[in-house]
């Protein structure tokens, strides 16, 4: 199988959001109230395009305005439906087997399990070694110690990597 080569548009992808946001009836302040966010800076650099939202914030974004995160994403590229097919595929599958572990208390976690690693694993040559080094080690420590265990300290750790390249 060929590999499939895409990249986020992050100011396409930023011009979406706000476009969503606008066509669902949402102001930045709605989101930011959702979110839980302490203030709308966050928002304000995802529909600006100078960042894009975490994984578990896309998958708030996408229920909240009634679309999937693919409809969010803007991707240039060559994607190839067969392969994300099989990722998917195999993800599930993983994830019904990991649904029998005490990691996995609900289905809920199994939702976000397969969402999370759905669009990491789609997008994996987007990255350098290093950042997939990060990105590894930041998912390997959340489901091992949770969220707090998650710090930019343990992450480089595992990574192999200077904290400050965090």
């Amino acid at each position: 199988m060929k590999p499939i080569y895409l990249s986020i548009q992050q100011q396409e992808t930023g011009n979406r959001i706000r476009e969503l946001l606008k066509k669902n009836g949402y102001t930045v302040k709605d989101i930011q109230e959702i979110m839980g966010f302490e203030n709308p800076q966050a928002i304000y650099k995802w529909i600006s395009g100078r960042s894009l939202p975490s994984i578990d914030n896309f998958l708030i974004l996408s229920k909240v305005l009634h679309t999937s995160i693919e409809d969010i994403l803007v991707i240039d590229g060559d994607i190839v439906i067969l392969c994300c097919f099989s990722i998917s595929r195999s993800i599930v599958g993983e994830a019904a087997e990991l649904l029998k572990s005490p990691i996995f208390l609900d289905r809920m976690t199994m939702v976000w399990y397969c969402a999370s690693e759905y669009l990491h694993r789609s997008v994996l040559f987007m990255y350098d070694e290093t950042q997939l080094k990060i990105i590894d080690a930041t998912m390997t420590l959340i489901i091992e110690k949770g969220y707090s265990g998650a710090t930019s300290k343990n992450i480089a750790k595992l990574a192999g990597v200077n904290e400050s390249t965090i």
